[in-house]
């Protein structure tokens, strides 16, 4: 993998958009929302492009994202949740390596991306962590991962860390997380209305200031 210093696309990595979710509890449809005059996957579509030269759309309705102008790869196990959409974003690449984020993240930050897909040759998994524990839907994946995903699916087992024990796990801590995003925005997402009306007041509030 060849990560340039600076600006730059970063190649020898996909970028991988997750927008597979019920979204059970927003009873709305997340990557749809709309955030400052672009929806929640427009948004993450707009950053993720500037940085990958292959960025992928992991969904099985791709009808209702004729808008994004990338892939869209369906899962080989649909209905198992965010490790069938990781598995197909790594079977789908044609990288050996991918960057994972879900559809309803909208403070990416570019540097953090660039940071961790910068350590993508140091384990199978580059996972940061934040202070309630990892954020595996903001992560590097190898190629390396495809089988052990492959088994868990198979046997049913669903979340994403029963991979991990058969894996290289390199967890990059909160305190390096926070000096590139203080704050953790990166992993601020959107599970229910309250959370969504959350955000944007953020988003006006900030508007305001500036």
């Amino acid at each position: 993998m060849v990560i340039p210093g600076g600006g730059g696309e970063l190649s020898g990595i996909t970028g991988v958009i997750l927008a597979g979710g019920a979204s059970s509890r927003m009873k709305r449809n997340k990557a749809l929302l709309p955030i400052e005059g672009e929806t929640f996957i427009g948004r993450t579509y707009r950053k993720l492009k500037v940085l990958f030269p292959e960025l992928l759309l992991v969904t099985n309705t791709p009808e209702l994202y004729d808008f994004i102008p990338c892939p869209k790869v369906p899962d080989f196990y649909p209905g198992a949740g965010a490790l069938a959409g990781i598995h197909a974003g790594l079977m789908h690449a044609a990288t050996q390596h991918v960057f994972v984020v879900a559809c309803d993240m909208p403070f990416l930050n570019e540097s953090l991306i660039r940071y961790l897909c910068g350590r993508g040759e140091e384990g199978d998994i580059i996972i940061p962590e934040n202070h309630g524990g990892v954020e595996p839907l903001h992560a590097v994946y190898s190629r390396r991962c495809c089988d052990p995903m492959q088994e868990s699916l198979s046997e049913g087992r669903y979340r994403i860390i029963d991979c991990f024990n058969t894996l290289s796990v390199v967890k990059v801590s909160c305190e390096e997380v926070e000096r590139i995003d203080p704050h953790l925005l990166s992993f601020r997402n959107v599970n229910t209305p309250e959370e969504y009306e959350m955000i944007l007041q953020g988003v006006q509030g900030k508007g305001k200031r500036g």
